[in-house]
C-alpha cells in the first residue's frame, strides 16, 4: 500500500523472488514524477489499484505483464457536510445578510506561516470592494493555535472554525462560502468534490521550488488541473502568490456570473472523472476475488 520507494524494493528483493503475489493499492504516483518506475513496478506487481483516471494509459505497453484497475477516490465516500450556511453562521452570530468568503492556508505550520498573512491582506482588498464579506478559515488541532496567533491584531471580520465546534470544519467552509482561496495540495480535490469555485495558491522557498520544478513533470500542481487536463482552477504560484493578485482574481469570479457557472460546471466534471464512491470496498473485493483464483491458495 502506497510508499513506493521501501515497498518497489521489498517487491523487488523479497517478494517475488520467494513467489509471493502481490497487489498494489494506490498506485505509485508516476504521473506526477519517477516515470521510469513503471517497469519495475510492472514486473513485480500482479496486480495494480489505483485511485487516479488517468494512470492506465501509463501502464498501456505492461498490461500483458499486470492487471490494472481503477476503483475510484476514496474521497468520494469522506467529503461530505451536515450543517447548513445559517447554522454556521449562528455559532459566530455573523448576520445573515453576510457573504461567507474562505480562507484554507494548510494544516503545516509553514504553510499557515507563509500563505495566511497574504490571504488576510488580501482580504483587506476584497472587503473594500465587497464589504458585506465575512471570512472563515477552518483549522485543525495543530495548527489552531498559530492560526489564532496570525489573526492578532486583525481588524478583519474573520472566525476560525475548529474541529471542537464541528466534524470537518474544512469541508463546511468549503460549502458555505461564495468563494475560496485554498492552498495547494488534498484540500484542492475535496473542494472539488464540493463543488464551489475557489483560487489555488501556494508560495515556497526559491530553491525549493526549482527542485521541485525539475523532478516533477506535469502542466500544473492542482490535483483538479491534472485531472482535467486544463486549467479549471486558477494558479497563483511563488511570485504571483501576492495579496493584489490574489484579490483579484477572486473578485473575476464573484463579479462574473458566467465564470462563476463555468467553474462549477468544470468541478462536477472533476468530480465525475474521480469514479463512483465505493473504492475501499471495490478494492477488497478485487483482492478477495484474486485470492480465491490463485492456485493452491
Amino acid at each position: 500500500m502506497d510508499f513506493p520507494g521501501f515497498n518497489l524494493k521489498l517487491l523487488e528483493v523479497k517478494l517475488r523472488k520467494r513467489k509471493i503475489k502481490t497487489v498494489y493499492f494506490i498506485a505509485p504516483q508516476v504521473w506526477a514524477w519517477g516515470r521510469g518506475r513503471i517497469p519495475k513496478i510492472a514486473k513485480y506487481t500482479d496486480i495494480l489499484i489505483s485511485i487516479w483516471p488517468f494512470g492506465k494509459e501509463l501502464y498501456s505497453d505492461y498490461l500483458d505483464q499486470l492487471r490494472f484497475e481503477f476503483v475510484g477516490h476514496p474521497l468520494l465516500d469522506i467529503v461530505r457536510t451536515t450543517k447548513t450556511e445559517k447554522e454556521i453562521k449562528a455559532i459566530f452570530n455573523i448576520p445573515e445578510d453576510k457573504k461567507l468568503f474562505g480562507f484554507l492556508p494548510g494544516s503545516r505550520e509553514s504553510e499557515v506561516k507563509t500563505l495566511l498573512p497574504l490571504m488576510l491582506r488580501a482580504g483587506k482588498i476584497l472587503q473594500r470592494e465587497i464589504p458585506e464579506l465575512h471570512f472563515l478559515i477552518p483549522a485543525t488541532p495543530n495548527v489552531e493555535k498559530l492560526v489564532k496567533e496570525v489573526l492578532s491584531g486583525h481588524s478583519l471580520p474573520v472566525s476560525v472554525l475548529t474541529e471542537k465546534q464541528i466534524k470537518n470544519p474544512s469541508y463546511e467552509v468549503m460549502k458555505h462560502s461564495v468563494f475560496s482561496v485554498i492552498a495547494s495540495g488534498t484540500a484542492t480535490l475535496e473542494a472539488s468534490i464540493v463543488g464551489n469555485p475557489f483560487l489555488l495558491i501556494y508560495k515556497v522557498s526559491p530553491i525549493t521550488f526549482f527542485i521541485g520544478k525539475m523532478l516533477v513533470s506535469i502542466d500544473y500542481l492542482g490535483l483538479p488541473n491534472i485531472i482535467a487536463g486544463k486549467e479549471v482552477v486558477k494558479e497563483l504560484l511563488q511570485e504571483e502568490c501576492n495579496p493584489e493578485q490574489i484579490a483579484s482574481e477572486s473578485l473575476k469570479y464573484l463579479k462574473n456570473p458566467q465564470l462563476y457557472e463555468k467553474t462549477k460546471k468544470e468541478l462536477q466534471e472533476v468530480k465525475s472523472a474521480l469514479g463512483e464512491k465505493g473504492a475501499l470496498k471495490k478494492t477488497a473485493q478485487i483482492i478477495k476475488d484474486y485470492l480465491e483464483s490463485v492456485p493452491g491458495k
